[in-house]
């Protein structure tokens, strides 16, 4: 270390690092990861929170969760009433976080002590800090295929480029956050969401962790590719402007059997089956009609489903802080 080093030591970050992460059943893992989490950042930052989003487990997750805040300072719990999934867990995570940074993190996968050189990225400027895993060789052939092909043609749809490799362990900077929750969209994509605010974004590679062995069964095949069809209808019109194509030209082609009908009718008269005319006009010009309907409809749908997405997306339960900060036993439930 250099004179000037030693003289003027560097400077920590006055500004508050809130890690959130997701829980569902993971007592297993919860006291190792969070104490993990706890040693990393309380060495590297002066202000910090750790806030817990629990999805309603089902085992003592959040018994263990309490014992830790006894503990470990700044220690955030929020109990959502049931399980709405990672994305909605993250979104939960992001409206609630007080920090300047916002780090997400996989409690099974992410190891903390990147922690550090993600929100360093974030301070030197850059809003949306990605962890980017280096290989995905725990899923199986079948699933990278699919996740290649999915990403290639959300990519298409939706004109936004996602990496294929890009996780949810990442650093968002205040004004992301802020940019980001105001997205009330019902259909919760998080990785299209960063893409859409346009912020400054950098990736840097990382190997994931393996907290538990063995590991959590995936996420079936059906469901991803169910989750999959959720996404690009939630965040593309280009479906429904498909559908829309196709009702004008089921329209046009009934249209077009209209005129032929009236063209058989006058060349071959003596030559037509009895009701024949009158039952083809009839089924052409009602198919026409409903086609024509449809089309009008479908670009109706597409407006409400901008519009009317006000439902809450989740509830919160309870929220619990760690005691050591307050002398009072801490304890908040939401009956809104």
């Amino acid at each position: 270390m250099t004179e000037t080093e030693s003289t003027h030591p560097k400077k920590p970050l006055q500004s508050v690092v809130t890690v959130a992460l997701i829980s569902m059943n993971d007592a297993d893992i919860i006291t190792e990861t969070v104490t993990e989490i706890a040693e990393t950042i309380q060495h590297e930052y002066e202000f910090f929170e750790i806030l817990i989003i629990d999805n309603a487990s089902t085992d003592d997750s959040v018994e263990k969760i309490r014992a830790l805040q006894t503990t470990i300072p700044n220690i955030r719990l929020i109990v959502l009433s049931r399980n709405n999934g990672t994305e909605i867990g993250f979104t939960a995570a992001l409206e609630n976080s007080i920090g300047d940074y916002v780090v997400l993190l996989d409690i099974e996968h992410d190891p903390p002590s990147l922690i550090p050189t993600l929100v360093a990225a974030a301070v030197d400027g850059v809003d949306i800090v990605i962890a980017e895993r280096k290989d995905r060789s725990d899923n199986t052939f079948l699933r990278n295929i699919f996740s290649v092909m999915f990403y290639k043609l959300y990519a298409r749809i939706s004109g936004f480029i996602v990496i294929p490799n890009a996780s949810n362990f990442r650093v968002l900077t205040r004004r992301a956050v802020n940019s980001i929750t105001r997205i009330k969209s019902k259909g919760r994509y998080l990785k299209h969401f960063h893409a859409l605010v346009g912020f400054s974004q950098l990736y840097i590679p990382y190997e994931r962790v393996y907290r538990r062995q063995p590991p959590k069964p995936q996420e079936p095949l059906f469901q991803l590719v169910w989750r999959a069809i959720d996404v690009m209808i939630s965040h593309s019109l280009i479906p429904l402007r498909l559908a829309t194509l196709l009702g004008v030209l089921a329209s046009f082609l009934n249209l077009l059997f209209i005129f032929y009908v009236f063209i058989v009718s006058l060349i071959k008269k003596t030559h037509i089956a009895e009701g024949w005319i009158s039952t083809s006009l009839v089924n052409s010009t009602m198919f026409f009609i409903l086609f024509f309907i449809l089309t009008v409809i479908s670009e109706y749908i597409a407006r409400v489903l901008i519009e009317s997405k006000d439902q809450p997306l989740y509830f919160i339960a309870e929220e619990y802080n760690s005691t050591i900060i307050s002398n009072q036993h801490n304890k908040k439930v939401n009956v809104v």
